[in-house]
């Protein structure tokens, strides 16, 4: 068992959010053992506090969107939620200036390194913990997961999808042998989100993916190939840097999900093709559980 811990000292980010579009700014701030992570809307006067936990969760079309009582909502909390969980944050008030939490890389690298350079605070508590006895299995359409008994948080992914067989050489299975020691795989944490080019328009009509970009967001052409902006208003290839991008972010997805639970799982979690969707079925099965 870990200890809880917080920030060291108040983080602030700034950026666009990748779906609203929306500009927003989010500053991390210490709290008290047993907090939990907890976002503000500045935004809005009253009934702004937004825990995150897996009962507010209210949707997870492309994202893991939190709502609170009264129905205000923040959405892509998990890559901010993940980092909290690679740097050991169990602690945490997120004040917040609008809907959605800035995409910043679109992975969580410009969150871990923030965290990393104010420092973490340890706290007397611990944080609470369940080791997974018995199986437990969730399905949802193509995937898949199964949580069984074992000594540390083990993830074991298989991310197959249509969407990359194309991609040459790209990795499509993955394993972390221990959530605690996360802290050491930059190339987990700057895994950027992922969407075929060719669904970029479809998803704006849905009014989603409004601030998504190159920058922080890698696009997949038909053919496999990975297109970047060429900087005279057009779209060139280039060659993907890590084979294993993909599946660690999928990794990176659910890490940030499951903290959700607002404790500690301790099981192996044996993975394929997993969603925002399925990852909180998953959650809310284990919590049923307790």
């Amino acid at each position: 068992m870990r200890s809880q811990c917080t920030v060291a000292d108040s983080i602030s980010f700034l950026g666009v959010g990748v779906h609203s579009g929306k500009q927003s700014e989010i500053v991390v701030k210490r709290a008290d053992e047993n907090t939990g992570i907890v976002f503000i809307r500045t935004d809005i006067d009253k009934n702004n506090l937004i825990l995150a936990s897996y009962k507010n969760v209210s949707d997870t079309m492309l994202c893991t969107t939190l709502t609170n009582e009264h129905g205000v909502s923040v959405a892509v909390v998990e890559h901010l939620l993940a980092a909290f969980r690679i740097t050991g944050i169990t602690n945490a008030i997120v004040e917040i200036s609008g809907e959605e939490v800035p995409i910043m890389d679109g992975a969580a690298k410009e969150f871990v390194d923030a965290i990393k350079n104010v420092g973490v605070v340890k706290q007397k508590e611990v944080v609470k913990t369940i080791f997974i006895k018995d199986e437990i299995v969730v399905e949802l359409g193509k995937g898949r997961i199964v949580v069984t008994p074992n000594d540390v948080a083990e993830i074991d992914i298989t991310f197959d999808s249509p969407m990359i067989e194309k991609v040459e050489g790209v990795g499509k299975h993955f394993v972390i042998k221990n959530i605690d020691e996360c802290i050491t795989m930059e190339n987990l944490y700057s895994a950027k989100t992922f969407g075929l080019y060719s669904d970029y328009e479809k998803l704006l009509a849905y009014g989603k993916c409004k601030g998504t970009s190159c920058q922080n967001t890698i696009a997949i052409g038909e053919d496999g190939d990975i297109l970047i902006e060429d900087g005279n208003g057009g779209i060139k290839k280039t060659a993907l840097l890590d084979k294993n991008t993909f599946v660690l972010h999928k990794i990176l997805d659910l890490i940030g999900d499951l903290c959700t639970a607002g404790i500690d799982i301790v099981g192996k979690f044996t993975c394929v093709n997993t969603s925002h969707a399925l990852n909180n079925k998953l959650v809310c099965k284990i919590m049923e559980k307790l």
